[in-house]
């Protein structure tokens, strides 16, 4: 199964179906017990996901989240400065995120990266 945010699918599948039955229970009249008999499950599990959940930051689908685009930028030759050995590449991302690359980083490495940037 696919990964994200170092969690399966599945298991954000659950924690929204869990979320969902959360709210069912906080917007009707049942006792714990009652609702958990409803559903098959038992109290001290129900008890487990309210706390759970309170802990967590509810997150946007995959499909929710807007992907990085990439922007056409000018190179300028030389900008006033002589290249020396601890220069890089600057990537910015209009997520605020700065991605330093250095020259000799190869450009098969460069290509892998750009792919996985290209996917996110």
């Amino acid at each position: 199964m696919a990964r994200e945010d170092g969690r399966t699918l599945r298991a954000r599948e659950r924690e929204e179906w869990m979320r969902a039955l959360l709210e069912e229970y906080e917007q009707g009249g049942e006792t714990q017990r009652e609702f958990c008999e409803r559903y098959g499950m038992s109290v001290s599990s129900l008890q487990w996901w309210k706390r759970e959940l309170k802990k967590r930051p509810r997150r946007p689908a995959p499909e929710q989240v807007e992907r990085p685009r990439f922007v056409a930028v000018d190179v300028l030759e030389g900008a006033g400065r002589s290249p020396s050995s601890d220069e890089c590449f600057e990537l910015a991302l209009e997520s605020g995120e700065t991605l330093r690359i250095p020259q000799s980083f190869d450009a098969a490495s460069l290509e892998r990266l750009l792919g996985v940037l290209r996917q996110c």
